[in-house]
């Protein structure tokens, strides 16, 4: 039996403050994400570190640098700051944390400068502890919103383009062009396994690839091979035991997937959310071995 300490961040923000409801981050939050710009035409370019296979790059918080999880499973930056007010909740995949949604003055990251926006403050010790390293906060969805994400992982690349008429799409040619859904922060495409549609997420804040436990009673021994027992550990410190298998092949469009390790947990409470089946999440395995865009305003993932 195998044990392995795995992480997995899928963040929505719940119970919001006044009139906001329990939906993400909607209306008046989002009027204030949209003071950003960039100081460049020209693509910004990056590398990063990888602590425990996520990403973490440097940025700076009212002029005070540090490091963050660039998080495309998260709904907006989320600052590792103790709660003072507890005015929200940040639900996961194993637990919930008391959050508080916050102002900030300045935050600049990738040749962006972002003024006078909210974020939400979460105590992150807890993940900071099991991974070891210093983290500052995740750098989410509303951060990206205007721009085109492009994640060459194999190389420790990363660039920002602008979502139209950029550079990327004149000097390189795709070989594969996905639309994904909106209904939530986190980009959600649809990939094949054995002839059936399913809707997984692309998943920079995960460590491992993940199957929603209830998948498993319709896949047969030849789909889901190699079982064996994992952990997976929540941002609140909470463990929670589950079952890995490997994922013999799935499909996205035109391109097969073979034998993908995935951990297969609960992942029901993402639909009752937001009205969106998600199936599964393709993380850093996955995003290891491919080399892919995110175009926010076109609603599009380019492979490469």
């Amino acid at each position: 039996m195998r044990y392995l300490f795995q992480f997995l961040i899928l963040f929505y923000a719940i119970n919001l403050v006044a009139q906001n409801g329990i939906v993400l981050v909607e209306n008046n939050l989002e009027i204030l994400y949209r003071n950003s710009e960039s100081s460049s035409e020209a693509p910004f370019e990056t590398s990063f570190e990888l602590y425990d296979r996520m990403i973490v790059v440097e940025a700076k918080l009212n002029g005070t640098k540090g490091k963050y999880i660039l998080d495309t499973g998260s709904p907006m930056l989320i600052l590792n700051q103790i709660p003072q007010k507890k005015s929200t909740s940040l639900g996961g995949i194993s637990e919930e944390s008391h959050a508080e949604i916050i102002k900030v003055k300045n935050f600049k990251w990738a040749g962006i400068t972002n003024t006078k926006i909210t974020a939400i403050a979460c105590d992150m010790s807890n993940l900071e502890k099991a991974l070891g390293y210093k983290i500052d906060g995740l750098i989410g969805q509303k951060i990206l919103n205007d721009f085109e994400l492009f994640l060459d992982i194999p190389n420790q690349k990363i660039q920002l383009f602008k979502a139209y008429r950029s550079k990327l799409h004149k000097t390189k040619k795709h070989h594969q062009k996905v639309s994904y859904s909106n209904k939530s922060h986190i980009p959600i495409i649809k990939v094949k396994i054995n002839g059936k549609k399913y809707y997984f997420g692309i998943d920079t804040g995960a460590e491992v690839n993940v199957l929603n436990k209830d998948l498993k009673d319709r896949f047969s021994e030849k789909i889901l091979t190699n079982f064996t027992e994992s952990n997976i550990h929540g941002l609140g410190g909470k463990t929670q035991s589950v079952e890995s298998a490997n994922l013999s092949n799935f499909k996205i469009k035109k391109i097969d997937f073979n034998n993908f390790q995935f951990l297969l947990t609960d992942l029901s409470s993402f639909e009752k959310k937001y009205g969106q089946k998600l199936d599964g999440i393709l993380g850093h395995p996955f995003l290891l071995q491919n080399i892919l865009s995110i175009n926010y305003q076109k609603q599009k993932i380019y492979f490469w």
